[in-house]
């Protein structure tokens, strides 16, 4: 049986022709530029639902042929999501993050979240405090009024050492024995009837009743020494006891003035308020920080935990507030997407100081990454990306996992450098995760990696290669051709170049019942032929 008839077709079967009268438009530039996508509901469906369930583990994975224009899809769709959602006065859940240094363990830093905007508002507040403090701490301890409460507690002290110190003279004189005051001690020594030193070889010349009675009364008199001088040293440590309670006394009252209108305006804000708390008994304990040249006010200093920041010789490190994450030009949830995931770019990085041979950090070193910006929104990263950077991978499922944002140095885990000390307090983390990348690499996740990234993407997106060749697809291709020619500066086509390109697109997929969705070679094709009409002097 002959069955050549059965599938004959004729030469203009052969190839599928797009039928300009059906265009409503001469040219594209009398066209409004593709505001959606073509033919992806199912795709843009996925996607919607990944977005809008608010569930642990509902990130996305989205799939597709490059050139699908699933990047673009996704970061339209997320911004008109977010539109919307603002349109509908939805509070979005972002924050200023700031890293403040801990007064109880200086090698972990605390971590203060406060509403957008007050991050640098806060900064600028202890910068002005710290510049008060030293004007007008050193204009307190130069007032008269102190100056004549420290005179008078100096010259009370020094009264009662002056009379211990003739009454002990007029004991020893009593016994024919003067004192001799040095460096090195107090020093007794033998008198004659008439009030003078006896020399050495006067002493030689005693005979052993005298020289023993003589024995006898300085080891009497060394002690009654010994006893005066203790006495001495406890009216020195008293009236040094109350300078250091006057100055602090003083220093407490001024403290007080200056950092209340920074604690009155952060009072919502109870975590402002502890390091303000914190940071103002610091001050009253380093008052020589805010003195001319650094002199200390008289008084003992109280024992405080030392930071690295005062062993590289910067005490007032204290004062400075590092804004991780500041939020004050940001309206709505913020779309980060991060082209370069390696780890420093995305998960963060603390930065080393050099010091006296060795290396430093500090709250100030601390430096966000795109999960840090990402924090209340949305994250779009590519897995290929994200593979290619050894630990990333990982870091990332740790933030997802615990729902925090650590600052780590992944040099410090693997080994190659030894630690550093340094460990952040982390920022708690909530955003959604859409990761893009091949089907190929969906599986070998899937298959490799099964129990997290099953647990942490439960939803995928696949965007088709092709879809339907409808009119309602085709008027969407001539808005897309319109919309690259507008982005591009190209030249826009004319109905019959339109009708070229839509044919173009049915090639592709060798279907003539199929358009491509592989609009990156659609915009390739655009390109290249606004170079040869330019050739051509044409101008369309």
């Amino acid at each position: 049986m002959d069955l050549t008839g059965k599938y004959e077709i004729s030469s203009e079967q052969i190839c599928w022709h797009c039928n300009t009268s059906e265009f409503r438009f001469d040219c594209t530039d009398q066209l409004i530029p593709l505001q959606g996508f073509v033919g992806q509901d199912r795709a843009l469906k996925a996607i919607q639902f990944g977005l809008e369930v608010e569930k642990p583990g509902y990130n996305l994975f989205v799939t597709g042929l490059t050139g699908t224009g699933k990047a673009s899809a996704i970061k339209t769709y997320l911004q008109a999501i977010v539109d919307e959602r603002k349109q509908q006065g939805v509070q979005f859940p972002i924050r200023d993050w700031c890293y403040v240094h801990n007064f109880d363990d200086p090698d972990r830093p605390r971590i203060i979240e406060v509403p957008p905007g007050q991050g640098r508002h806060f900064q600028s507040g202890v910068e002005q405090l710290l510049k008060t403090l030293k004007e007008e701490i050193p204009k307190v301890f130069a007032s008269d009024e102190h100056t004549s409460e420290r005179r008078q507690v100096e010259e009370g002290g020094r009264a009662v050492y002056q009379s211990r110190v003739q009454e002990l003279e007029a004991d020893v004189r009593a016994e024919n024995f003067g004192l001799q005051f040095s460096q090195a001690g107090v020093n007794l020594y033998p008198l004659t009837a008439e009030g003078t030193p006896i020399p050495p070889e006067g002493c030689a010349n005693l005979n052993d009743e005298e020289r023993s009675s003589l024995d006898e009364k300085r080891g009497r008199l060394s002690q009654r020494v010994q006893e005066t001088m203790e006495g001495l040293k406890a009216v020195e440590k008293e009236t040094q006891d109350k300078l250091y309670a006057l100055n602090r006394s003083v220093g407490e009252i001024k403290l007080t003035d200056l950092f209340y209108p920074l604690m009155e305006d952060s009072r919502d804000l109870p975590d402002i308020t502890s390091y303000l708390a914190s940071l103002k008994a610091y001050a009253l304990n380093h008052l020589d920080l805010f003195t001319v040249d650094g002199e200390q006010p008289a008084g003992p200093v109280a024992q405080v935990p030392q930071s690295q920041a005062t062993i590289q010789g910067n005490p007032l490190l204290t004062f400075e507030i590092n804004v991780l994450v500041d939020n004050s030009h940001t309206q709505a949830a913020p779309i980060i997407i991060e082209s370069n995931p390696t780890w420093g770019n995305l998960l963060g990085r603390i930065e080393r100081r050099a010091f006296m041979g060795a290396y430093f950090s500090d709250h100030t070193m601390l430096r966000p990454g795109s999960i840090h910006h990402a924090n209340g929104g949305y994250l779009v990263i590519n897995v290929q990306d994200l593979m290619a950077n050894p630990g990333v991978w990982e870091g990332l499922k740790r933030a997802i996992r615990d729902k925090e944002a650590r600052l780590e140095d992944p040099a410090v885990q693997s080994g190659i450098m030894p630690p550093q000390g340094l460990r952040p307090q982390p920022m708690s983390w909530d955003a959604k995760v859409i990761v893009t990348g091949d089907e190929n690499l969906y599986r070998m996740l899937s298959t490799y990696d099964r129990e997290d990234f099953w647990e942490m993407f439960k939803v995928k997106a696949e965007f088709d290669s092709q879809i339907d060749l409808t009119p309602d697809n085709v008027q969407d291709y001539c808005a897309f051709i319109c919309g690259t020619c507008t982005s591009e500066d190209l030249l826009h086509a004319d109905r019959s170049g339109v009708a070229r390109v839509v044919e173009y697109g049915a090639r592709l997929v060798n279907d003539q019942t199929k358009l491509s969705t592989r609009f990156g070679l659609i915009k390739d094709l655009l390109i290249e032929a606004d170079y040869w009409t330019g050739k051509d002097g044409s101008p369309l």
